[in-house]
Order: structure tokens, then C-alpha cells, then sequence
């Protein structure tokens, strides 16, 4: 195998970005103006085309998202995390954290909102399905409250270290991704089936894989490393998937000793998550005879 180059992690971790907050993973809300001390409220989340953000709730009675009186503007904080589908142990693949303003919605703002949400750019790819439609029926139910959230930017806490981006720079990730093979969306299942694909190469592939990272004999990049101080001896020579999706796959290679975090990208985007596995099995062939050749 001949050397590669690194692919641009700052465009990752934007694409990252806009899959938390375009409704990927868990989203809390704190109101923190209202009650510093009060906990924060799990919502479900949706980006618009124009950068804003759609909430829904629906908050107890006197907590702080409940009282917040409608059309006025409540200093908020949005935290987001997104956790692998690896069975068994919990790994938090990415988190995106920002402060901004909330405004409730109700009437015929809140209609004219979700009616004007309804643009092509927030049936997000890279999510994978339309988030309006957990937005619109946790807004439609019993004490169901809509609302928008404007912000400036965010930062986002990922496997590549940590990185605040402006909110227009995250709506601009498709054009700068026009070069690369449009993806089609993924379903959460879709999702769980490419984490299983993953799974499926085998530990020997994926040591394998990992190992061409390493050595900058396949595209991709190390992220981290760190001893293996606390981690579970059940764990110890085995590679967990961290996260996937068309563009490459976050693998986390444990030994006795180390932790080592990398990604593997794809030398070109998917159009679909039924290509993970055949994909990931061909990278996993090229590296395996050159390790196995080894002593």
C-alpha cells in the first residue's frame, strides 16, 4: 500500500455538527436566566434551512421551560450527545453545546413555523430521515409546546478534539461536499445496520484496518491515545465502533496498554448504509496479508 494523504478534519467535524443538530442523538434545554439550578429538559430538535432551530417539549408545570411566557425571547443553553450503537458499553461518539435565544410559539405562528420548515434542506442526508416529524408530534401532544432557537454558533466536543464553528459554516457543509458522491438519507435502522456491518468485518479486519491508519498506509487519521488505565479487562483486544456514517467509520482499538481512537474514511461517500459493509471489507482485504505477513 502506497501513503495517503489526510483527509480535511475540520470538514468532518462540521458535518458532525450538522448531524447533532439537525436531530441526531439527545437534546436538552436549559433555561438558565429562569433557574440556573434547574435540571434541564430533554427536547426533541430539528435544524431549519435558515440556521434556526426547532424545539418541542413538554415541560412539567412550574419548571422553567413551562413558564417561559410565549413570543419572548429566553436566554437558553443546547446541549446534544450522541452516543455509539455499540452493545454493551456506553462511548459518547460527539457532543455540540450552544448558547442562545428560545422563543416560544403558539396559534397561528406556531402553524405558519412548522409549515414554513417544510424545505427539502431539513430533510437533513446527513440524519437520515425528516426530525420535523418527532418535532411536530411531541408539539402536537398534551402540554406540547413549539419553539425556535436562534444562535450564533456552536462547539462541538468530538473523537477530533474540540471546535467551535459558525452556524452558517455548518449550512454551507453541502455545497463543500458537492465534489464528494451525494449520500442518501439513512434511516435509524439504516444506521444500526452500518454499525452492524462494521461489527461484522471481524476483530482480525478491523485490527487490521486500524493498523493502516496507523501507519499512513490507508486514509484516515489517529485521534487519540491514551493508556488503558480503568478500562474493563473484557474490553482488552477488541476494536468497538464508535461511529459511522458515508463518509468513513470511528473505530476504538483497546489493548492492555492503550486506548487509540481513529478514524477511517472511504475513498469516496456512500450513496447508502448497504455499502458499509462491502466497503469496510474491501479495506479490511488490503490490509490483512501485510499483517499477516508479519511475525
Amino acid at each position: 500500500m502506497t501513503s495517503v494523504q489526510v483527509p480535511d478534519i475540520m470538514q468532518r467535524a462540521r458535518r458532525m455538527a450538522r448531524r447533532l443538530l439537525a436531530g441526531s442523538g439527545s437534546a436538552a434545554v436549559t433555561a438558565y436566566r429562569i433557574d440556573p439550578s434547574a435540571p434541564a429538559a430533554f427536547v426533541a430538535h430539528a435544524l431549519r434551512a435558515d440556521g434556526r432551530i426547532l424545539v418541542a417539549a413538554c415541560p412539567p408545570q412550574g419548571t422553567p421551560l413551562a413558564i417561559a411566557p410565549d413570543d419572548v425571547a429566553v436566554d437558553i443553553r443546547l446541549d446534544v450527545t450522541l452516543d455509539a450503537a455499540e452493545p454493551g458499553v456506553r462511548i459518547t461518539a460527539a457532543t455540540a453545546h450552544l448558547l442562545g435565544s428560545l422563543t416560544w410559539v403558539e396559534g397561528e405562528d406556531r402553524a405558519l413555523l412548522l409549515a414554513s420548515s417544510r424545505a427539502s434542506a431539513c430533510h437533513c442526508a446527513i440524519v437520515g430521515e425528516d426530525p420535523l416529524e418527532r418535532v411536530r408530534e411531541i408539539a402536537a401532544g398534551p402540554g406540547g409546546r413549539l419553539g425556535v432557537i436562534t444562535c450564533e454558533r456552536v462547539m462541538l466536543h468530538c473523537v477530533s478534539g474540540v471546535s467551535s464553528h459558525d452556524i452558517e459554516e455548518i449550512l454551507d457543509i453541502d455545497s463543500a461536499d458537492a465534489a464528494a458522491a451525494p449520500s442518501a438519507s439513512w434511516s435509524p435502522q439504516e444506521i444500526m445496520d452500518a454499525h452492524e456491518a462494521v461489527s461484522a468485518v471481524g476483530q482480525l479486519g478491523l485490527r487490521a484496518v486500524c493498523e493502516a491508519v496507523r501507519e499512513g498506509q490507508m486514509l484516515g487519521w489517529v485521534c487519540s491515545s491514551r493508556p488503558a488505565v480503568g478500562v474493563c479487562p473484557t474490553l482488552w483486544d477488541r476494536t468497538l465502533c464508535v461511529d459511522v456514517d458515508a463518509h468513513g467509520v470511528t473505530l476504538m482499538s483497546i489493548t492492555g496498554e492503550e486506548v487509540i481512537t481513529l478514524v477511517v474514511s472511504f475513498p469516496q461517500a456512500l450513496a447508502g448504509a448497504g455499502e458499509v459493509g462491502p466497503t469496510l471489507e474491501q479495506l479490511a482485504s488490503q490490509a490483512l496479508p501485510q499483517r499477516l505477513a508479519r511475525p
